[in-house]
């Protein structure tokens, strides 16, 4: 029997879905910090940070893939966590925001573990970064986004999860406030938001395009142009 006859990629439930889930991520990874900053990227530089801000469009956008991939991985660990005795899964993606400083994010899962209120932040890493965290502790950029998404929660206690994307190896750091941090990050929106309201990009923070940074930025090519 032809497999097109049981089997379709083009009618009306399989078109609304793929239509409605095309539209979730956009919504969740473009419009929902298409205004604001998101506090996933608060230790990126200022111009890429504005980018986003002012709607530019990607030289090398994320793809659906990274996307989902990072998706299954969190709800795994949620899955994980929840099954553990004593443990209480609270709430997942939590959106968290504050309207001082226009910055934003979202809350991988929240759980009650013995009598303290808990936010857990799963990021899946490289080879070369496991190995940096196991020499000098947890990546910068995910220390700021928790610490951020603490202070606009205002739970205490936050759990980072970072786990080896080639071998599943994971590691775990309790995280709690630490005032400095948020303060630097504060300190830093309200001057792009000045930037943001006069509709101007900060000079750029690097002599050439060829460091770290400019390596990964999706707005490379926009950023170091002309």
């Amino acid at each position: 029997m032809p497999e097109k006859i049981f089997v379709k990629s083009d009618d009306e439930v399989s078109t609304f879905l793929d239509s409605s889930i095309k539209t979730a991520l956009f919504n969740r990874n473009s419009v929902v910090f298409g205004e604001v900053f998101n506090a996933n990227n608060m230790t990126e530089c200022n111009r890429r940070i504005l980018y986003r801000t002012f709607g530019v469009k990607a030289d090398n956008p994320i793809s659906n893939e990274f996307i989902w991939r990072e998706e299954i991985i969190k709800q795994k660990w949620i899955n994980l966590i929840s099954s553990i005795p004593h443990v209480r899964f609270l709430e997942k993606n939590r959106v968290v925001s504050d309207a001082s400083f226009y910055v934003t994010g979202i809350i991988d899962g929240i759980f009650k573990i013995g009598n303290k209120v808990v936010i857990v932040d799963i990021s899946s890493i490289n080879h070369k970064e496991f190995e940096k965290i196991n020499s000098n502790g947890p990546i910068r950029k995910n220390i700021v986004k928790i610490m951020l998404k603490m202070w606009m929660s205002e739970i205490k206690h936050s759990i980072l999860i970072h786990e080896h994307n080639d071998n599943g190896k994971f590691k775990i750091f309790h995280v709690t406030p630490f005032k400095p941090i948020i303060d630097s990050v504060c300190n830093k929106c309200a001057k792009n938001i000045q930037y943001k309201l006069h509709g101007k990009l900060p000079d750029r923070e690097y002599l050439s395009n060829d460091c770290a940074e400019c390596n990964v930025c999706e707005f490379n090519l926009t950023c170091w142009k002309g």
